[in-house]
């Protein structure tokens, strides 16, 4: 329920950020690879922008495989900071290079296993096997380089998908 709770709460603050746009900087809502997120974009020149982005899901899946409970847990959480060049004065193309710091990783865990349990071709006995165990990270820091169309910072068209929503949404109240 809490997560929930979370969720509508970022969707409305989103909504009501995303809505408001002033001459030069832009505020969206983000929907990606990297979860869900929040990207705030400063013109610093009129072809020159700077992006700070904060994504986040966390998503949890149990199942059973072979006989064996397990639980998998994806925590997503990343910053961002781009920099956007619009080569094309009053275009919405841009070059975009910059850095992603990310937390993102995977935990997966079985519950106790009973009888034995063939891992690779191998069988082991419950006497030398309770849980298993894995996780997966990835390093601190990432280069980013892309391409992209749209310039939140000097218009109140973009992208965005949950941006577009949030503004369908202003126009039915």
């Amino acid at each position: 329920m809490r997560k929930r709770i979370a969720i509508f709460t970022t969707a409305v603050l989103v909504c009501a950020l995303s809505s408001s746009s002033h001459a030069g900087i832009g505020i969206a809502g983000r929907a990606g690879t990297l979860g869900l997120g929040v990207e705030v974009t400063q013109s610093l020149v009129p072809m020159i922008n700077v992006r700070g982005g904060l994504n986040w899901l966390n998503y949890g899946l149990d199942g059973n495989k072979s006989g064996v409970d397990y639980k998998i847990d994806l925590k997503l959480k990343s910053f961002s900071a781009f920099v956007d060049l619009h080569p094309v004065p009053l275009m919405g193309f841009r070059l975009t290079g910059g850095i992603v710091f990310n937390s993102n990783g995977l935990d997966m865990v079985s519950e106790q296993i009973s009888g034995t349990i063939n891992v690779g071709g191998t069988d082991y006995p419950t006497g030398d096997v309770r849980n298993l165990i894995g996780n997966v990270d990835f390093k601190s820091t990432a280069p980013y380089f892309g391409i992209g169309w749209g310039n939140a910072a000097n218009s109140r068209i973009g992208s965005s998908t949950l941006a577009w929503l949030c503004r369908g949404l202003h126009r039915w109240n």
